[in-house]
């Protein structure tokens, strides 16, 4: 009979006839060798405290997932991508956003320059309404006749303030605004109507001017025609991009002394032009 000892101490009998036999469990021998099994190296759980050196070993033995940069809590993890992002396909690009939101915040006056307190208490005495918000403002919005008439056209108690580039304001309200023509041109009534002063080359205080007879105030285009003017009032104004001007024949068409005529206003008359610098539109509200 032959006894070894192998690994771990577990002995195994062999008898003359070659044949091994293990040990059952009820006699089994478990002995302490001398023969040491390969001990695991001690593994960092921190990063930081790890050695350069050792980075090897992390990838072999597993310590990767401690550092795995496609974690995407990890703090070595690149930000993601646009695309892999959850919601990609949920929200999608949204196309043809408009560019112009109308602001429906209320409007102060004083933002205007040269607008005193005394100025906003005439506005509110000749419309008798003292709420007001912002419809349209070409510091914000195009200033074109499309985008001023999606603001102002079909809203009631409309009153619009021209800024010139040398400082003056002038402006005209409107009890009413109709939505424009589909092709051609037309004017309308409106016995309201009136157009004011507050700051002026003459310097003569705030006044409102209404029109003698109930002609017609406001001119509105089709949006198909190509026409350079933006906002027109009947022997009042026209607002264009370039090369605005004030009618001539005002001072016959409007409650005010001839003598004074209509130069008070920009400081020029038809055929001198002058520049809008802005335009706003606001809609009292009651």
């Amino acid at each position: 009979m032959k006894i070894e000892i192998v690994n771990y101490g577990i002995i195994t009998i062999t008898s003359e006839k070659n044949s091994t036999t293990n040990v059952d469990s009820t006699h089994q021998v478990v002995m302490k060798t001398n023969t040491k099994s390969p001990k695991t190296p001690k593994q960092s759980m921190s990063p930081q405290l790890s050695k350069k050196s050792s980075s090897k070993e992390r990838t072999k033995d597993g310590y990767k997932e401690l550092v795995d940069t496609t974690d995407p809590l990890s703090p070595r993890s690149p930000p993601p991508s646009s695309n892999d992002s959850p919601h990609s396909e949920s929200f999608p690009k949204l196309s043809n956003v408009p560019t112009e939101i109308q602001p429906v915040a209320p409007f102060s006056f004083f933002n205007i320059n040269g607008v005193t307190e005394s100025m906003v208490t005439s506005l509110e005495s000749w419309t008798t309404k003292k709420r007001r918000r912002l419809v349209y403002d070409s510091s914000m919005m195009d200033f074109s006749k499309e985008s001023f008439y999606n603001a102002v056209c079909g809203l009631s108690n409309i009153m619009t303030l021209v800024v010139t580039d040398k400082g003056y304001v002038f402006g005209a309200f409107h009890s009413s605004i109709p939505n424009p023509p589909t092709q051609g041109s037309k004017t309308f009534h409106d016995n309201n109507f009136f157009i004011f002063t507050l700051i002026n080359a003459d310097n003569i205080p705030q006044e409102k001017f209404f029109k003698k007879s109930s002609l017609e105030t406001m001119y509105l285009d089709s949006l198909s025609m190509s026409v350079e003017s933006i906002y027109t009032i009947s022997r009042g104004f026209t607002l264009k991009k370039k090369g605005s001007s004030f009618s001539p024949y005002f001072a016959s068409f409007y409650q005010i002394e001839k003598r004074r005529g209509s130069k008070f206003f920009v400081g020029s008359v038809e055929p001198e032009t002058f520049e809008v610098a802005r335009l706003v539109a606001i809609e009292w509200l009651n």
